[in-house]
């Protein structure tokens, strides 16, 4: 008997090389095509480090719905709704701020939202107090309002639940395996300027307050360790001032496409966030088999519960005197290989995109089911 496909609409504003249009891209890329028919709308003008050449390689449709370049939200709202009536799309699931307001007014759709982060600090250090703060009271109200909201983690779930009174279901984000390099590690490091005869560890990501760099590479640099350096990926509005105190321990090459080759190339990875959804950098990291050193905030302990007491890291406080220091050296003096094999293990149970993926296909066919009956 012949089955139509469900028709999604993505909607998210642009697609540049960030945390939520990667989590698109996995479950998307992951779906299966003979029960759903996909299409991915964006209404920005795509940024310099847009990724929209890797949806184009998908059997998705892809419409902007701003000819003009300027944003213009009532004009792209019409647009939308047109689109999505002309086309008898039936869910439409959305990844942002501006497409969460989009999506609260569309009718006769099933409508989702992913909340990749808890409206909070990372939007006040993106945006400034004032509108920062505006925002996150809109979009908490706007998740009230929807019909079926989905955290990227447990931990963003409770804080939901704890801090506001909203209840919400989470799908836990998951990854593509990052593909190794064909090259030797020696042949890799040197590919990327690195030194061979050093050991390294890495983190990844935006150079602004919530994710505290400045105290990372403090830390770092006031412990000399002999024989091993920090490399820091990334831009943003603190990179200037960052960079002009550092010394020959650490490396900051900036923004940086082949993020996979510095995984590769290194051999541990820290987080110094204060505030996360679910780390796709350090899920990455694992996939890489990086061990891990994560700031004791609630998603990061979530991964530490799902390697159900096997050794793969450690947490660390950024308020406890030589917590961080004391850490590195316990997992310096722990058996590398061991700690590999750990990590590994607890992505591919945990957290792979086709489990994430698998996971929101099974979310879109019970609300459309729901809504035949």
């Amino acid at each position: 008997m012949f089955t139509k496909k469900i028709k999604i609409v993505f909607l998210i504003s642009y697609l540049p090389k960030q945390g939520p249009v990667q989590v698109i891209f996995d479950i998307v890329k992951n779906i299966d095509f003979s029960s759903f028919d996909i299409t991915i709308i964006t209404f920005k003008v795509e940024s310099e480090y847009s990724v929209l050449e890797q949806f184009e390689n998908l059997p998705v449709k892809i419409v902007n719905l701003n000819k003009t370049g300027k944003l213009n939200i009532l004009a792209s709202y019409l647009k939308l709704k047109s689109f999505v009536k002309s086309n008898e799309i039936q869910l439409v699931h959305s990844h942002c701020f501006s497409s969460l307001f989009l999506n609260n007014f569309l009718n006769n759709v099933k409508s989702v939202h992913t909340i990749h982060i808890y409206p909070g600090l990372q939007t006040v250090a993106m945006k400034g107090y004032f509108l920062g703060s505006i925002m996150n009271i809109l979009t908490k109200q706007l998740i009230r309002r929807l019909q079926t909201p989905i955290a990227c983690s447990e931990s963003v779930k409770n804080e939901l639940k704890l801090a506001d009174g909203i209840n919400v279901n989470y799908i836990q984000n998951g990854v593509s395996p990052l593909v190794m390099p064909t090259m030797t590690k020696h042949d890799l490091l040197k590919s990327l300027n690195l030194n061979p005869n050093f050991k390294y560890f890495i983190s990844v990501g935006r150079f602004s307050k919530e994710k505290n760099f400045s105290f990372l590479i403090e830390q770092f640099m006031q412990m000399n360790l002999k024989g091993y350096k920090l490399i820091v990926l990334g831009e943003g509005i603190l990179y200037d001032q960052i960079i002009s105190v550092i010394d020959e321990s650490v490396i900051l090459p900036g923004f940086r496409y082949n993020v996979s080759d510095y995984l590769f190339a290194a051999d541990y990875y820290i987080s110094s966030s204060l505030t996360e959804g679910m780390p796709l950098s350090v899920l990455e990291a694992m996939s890489a088999g990086l061990p891990i050193l994560l700031s004791d905030i609630s998603p990061h302990k979530e991964i530490f519960k799902k390697a159900n007491a096997k050794d793969v890291g450690f947490i660390y406080s950024c308020d406890i005197d030589n917590d961080f220091k004391g850490k590195i050296k316990k997992i310096l003096d722990m058996h590398y290989s061991s700690l590999q094999e750990n990590v590994l293990s607890v992505y591919n149970d945990n957290f792979s995109a086709v489990k994430m993926s698998n996971a929101y296909q099974e979310l879109y066919s019970k609300l459309i089911s729901e809504k035949q009956l």
